[in-house]
């Protein structure tokens, strides 16, 4: 893990710890946002708060965001209208207002699938397997591979 404000290499290979002051502001979120799954991350930190279980989030190159969520601790009945609603809450923190009428959502048994368009954020597929973030970028039409 890096620590942005120490020095951690000293005389013959010591770790010496110097405070060389605080990062600035613009410097930390510029660090953040060069993070390719920035946005991905803070949709699904919300979904999880509200109670769903999240399997993946995808952005597309068309700027077309898809989730595969589980229930979770969500109520029945309640699905639909509760993705609507995080989503919405979460696109209004990133400076988007947003109608609800324009997300997209449904649920098949204990799934639900949720699509809005979402100009921020890097084209790929932030998947959870087994309490573990799998990244993976998504690569354009050209890179597709067609499989016979």
């Amino acid at each position: 893990m890096r620590r942005s404000g120490f020095d951690t290499e000293g005389h013959h290979g010591a770790i010496e710890s110097q405070w060389r002051g605080p990062e600035s502001p613009k410097a930390f979120f510029a660090r953040l946002r060069a993070d390719p799954a920035h946005f991905h991350r803070i949709f699904s930190r919300w979904l999880l708060e509200a109670g769903f279980e999240i399997r993946w989030l995808k952005k597309r190159a068309n700027h077309m965001w898809n989730s595969y969520l589980l229930c979770g601790s969500v109520f029945p009945g309640w699905e639909v209208e509760t993705a609507k609603e995080v989503i919405r809450t979460t696109l209004k923190r990133c400076g988007v207002d947003y109608p609800k009428t324009e997300i997209e959502a449904s649920v098949i048994g204990k799934t639900v699938g949720v699509a809005f368009i979402f100009r921020s954020g890097t084209p790929g597929t932030l998947a959870f397997r087994r309490g573990r973030e799998l990244w993976c970028a998504d690569f354009g039409p050209s890179d597709l591979r067609v499989r016979f």
